[in-house]
């Protein structure tokens, strides 16, 4: 079940000619969602509060069953809205879903519960990074996001991609996003412009964040598929070494490092 819930003509959020509304930006909102009814309501509030919104939300929900439909009814008149429901067979499958139906220039990969500040699409007319403040699993504060890996890896949700991309690779379990920000920006994502005006908030705790072994191996398969062999090399020694580091040791020193 697929259908397309435009934002009612007049006043914030209306048309303005097209399909998308008023003050609409060429880039289009990928949504992945799987009975997150709450996550989805933030995420959406976030967008509907902009002034300068995305030109369409394409929501893909795995099959919920906890009101999520309800909710995206809540802001068919706020927002551009492509609402479909139906299983998938995980997170990056449903990306590609939703990719498929994107009609802007920039897709932004915002999951449920990710949300957005300041106006982020404001000023967005190619490819290029957003500002990201991480929070822990407890909702406080941790860190801004930087380029790590040599410039080869940022928050997926940190980055407005072109939407001519090729599709997430769904043998990755959890590397889909980092194989293909190596695919995009072959020469390093430090090359791409970062908005000033606005960002993501991003809440550690998801899928990527919960599989730290399964990370690791995936993160290997990737950079020894994509990139050349000393490049890889040197970040499988950088990946080995990280692990014997406890993780309390590790988000203390990238506290330090950002001032905290």
């Amino acid at each position: 079940m697929s259908r397309r819930l435009n934002a009612a003509p007049g006043g914030a959020g209306g048309h303005a000619g097209g399909h998308g509304p008023a003050g609409a930006s060429a880039v289009s909102v990928v949504t992945v969602t799987w009975n997150n009814a709450a996550g989805l309501r933030q995420t959406l509030a976030s967008l509907a509060a902009l002034q300068h919104r995305p030109l369409e939300v394409v929501i893909v929900d795995g099959g919920s069953t906890d009101g999520t439909e309800a909710v995206v009814g809540e802001y068919a008149g706020q927002l551009a809205l492509s609402y479909s429901s139906e299983p998938d067979e995980g997170i990056y499958e449903a990306m590609n879903k939703g990719h498929r139906r994107c009609g802007g220039a920039l897709v932004h990969y915002l999951n449920a519960g990710d949300t957005v500040f300041g106006e982020p699409y404001a000023a967005a007319a190619q490819p290029c990074l957003l500002p990201v403040r991480v929070h822990d699993a407890e909702g406080r504060y941790f860190f801004d996001e930087f380029v790590r890996f040599g410039g080869r890896a940022y928050c997926h949700q940190g980055i407005l991609f072109p939407v001519a991309h090729p599709d997430y690779d769904t043998k990755y379990r959890i590397a889909a996003d980092l194989d293909l920000m190596l695919a995009c920006f072959p020469g390093g994502l430090e090359r791409l412009p970062k908005v000033k005006g606005g960002g993501v908030r991003f809440d550690q705790g998801g899928v990527s964040t919960r599989a730290a072994a399964t990370q690791t191996h995936e993160f290997l398969a990737v950079f020894r598929c994509r990139l050349p062999r000393g490049e890889a090399l040197g970040l499988y020694a950088y990946l080995q070494v990280k692990r014997f580091i406890p993780q309390a040791l590790r988000r203390a020193i990238v506290g330090w490092r950002h001032g905290r």
